[in-house]
């Protein structure tokens, strides 16, 4: 039986914590992913894979430094660093500038 209880969390916001309650017994109240552990749910679980694409702006240059257009970089318009870059943080279309201390935009590979 699954039992979902409010609870309310440091940050003074409320929470639902679900609990997995064993109905053989009737004692043991487990927090729902040790229960899953415990009766053998995720033991076979595929582990969630992420797909790289490849950067269509970025690329390396003949020393094997990293180039990073602004629209691919975590710092240019397209990227969510709170902390834009002067010279390329409304650029959102590719081939309008870029510098090689960029950081790739996540889920992008050269």
């Amino acid at each position: 039986m699954l039992n979902n209880n409010w609870v309310r969390l440091d940050d003074n916001t409320w929470s639902r914590k679900y609990e997995f309650i064993d109905m053989t017994d009737g004692s043991t109240s487990l927090p729902l992913s040790d229960a899953l552990k415990v009766h053998g749910f995720l033991d076979d679980w595929p582990e969630p894979e992420i797909k790289m694409k490849k950067a269509k702006y970025s690329e390396k240059d003949s020393k094997g430094k990293l180039f990073v257009d602004c629209s691919e970089c975590e710092r240019g318009g397209n990227g969510s660093d709170e902390h834009k870059c002067s010279s390329g943080w409304k650029t959102k279309k590719g081939s309008h500038g870029g510098c090689f201390m960029g950081d790739l935009l996540s889920g992008l590979e050269v």
